[in-house]
């Protein structure tokens, strides 16, 4: 009966919690939906304004404000999100482990963001510079809105993922899952993985390629530095 009666508790926090992510989403939705107009200028900015965007479908003009509106009101609510979910499971964990999740999260976040305004301030630019530089004679580069827009979103996310990398590396280390001598031994791995990865999600020249592996790679050896502070003795 007392195990029956947490479980409806718990059922209806989490209910609750979600009933008010929703109204969060749907009132960031329409307080971007009213700038969307200046959130697409901003979108530009890494690509620069003198290359066109072609909305290649009939409904584009409708549907681009309300997708952009989507995408980042829900972006605007993982935060309320993550902090939520963590109230309703800290109270079931130790002193301690509040405190060691509480930093991994705020660490986590925080590289998370770091990630992105990397991406966003120096690989999209130098990368779409590139692109129009390296642009054939007689030949014009006019992307259309979904794939100009996915690939944004695309190398955010994964950028945003990959500064995930050096704080991987320490938890693992710290929760004694692998050593650095083994993080040593695959580091000649990494270094392939990361060029692989830049030759699968960039256009297919040796200049993009070499922009988003060299990142990975001073991600690793990052990791390993403070893997090798940060290991037990």
């Amino acid at each position: 009966m007392v195990l029956f009666h947490r479980m409806q508790q718990h059922l209806i926090t989490i209910r609750r919690l979600s009933i008010e992510f929703l109204c969060l989403w749907m009132l960031f939705f329409v307080l971007i939906y009213l700038k969307h107009e200046l959130i697409l200028k901003q979108i530009f900015q890494p690509m620069g304004h003198d290359i066109p965007v072609l909305a290649t479908q009939i409904l584009s003009p409708l549907l681009i404000p309300i997708q952009l509106s989507l995408d980042f009101s829900f972006f605007l609510c993982l935060p309320f999100a993550i902090l939520q979910i963590w109230r309703f499971i800290r109270p079931g964990l130790f002193k301690m482990e509040r405190r060691f999740f509480s930093l991994i999260l705020l660490l986590s976040f925080s590289l998370f963001l770091l990630g992105l305004c990397f991406c966003w301030f120096w690989i999209l630019p130098f990368l779409f510079s590139l692109i129009k530089t390296t642009l054939p004679i007689g030949m014009l580069w006019m992307p259309s809105w979904n794939s100009f827009y996915e690939f944004e979103l695309m190398m955010e996310g994964f950028f945003g993922m990959a500064f995930q990398i050096p704080l991987m590396m320490v938890l693992f280390v710290r929760l004694q899952l692998i050593n650095f001598s083994q993080l040593k031994k695959t580091r000649p791995y990494a270094i392939v993985a990361a060029f692989t990865i830049g030759m699968l999600i960039t256009p297919p020249d040796v200049g993009s390629q070499i922009l988003v592996a060299i990142p990975l790679c001073l991600l690793y050896e990052l990791g390993m530095c403070l893997s090798f502070l940060g290991q037990k003795k």
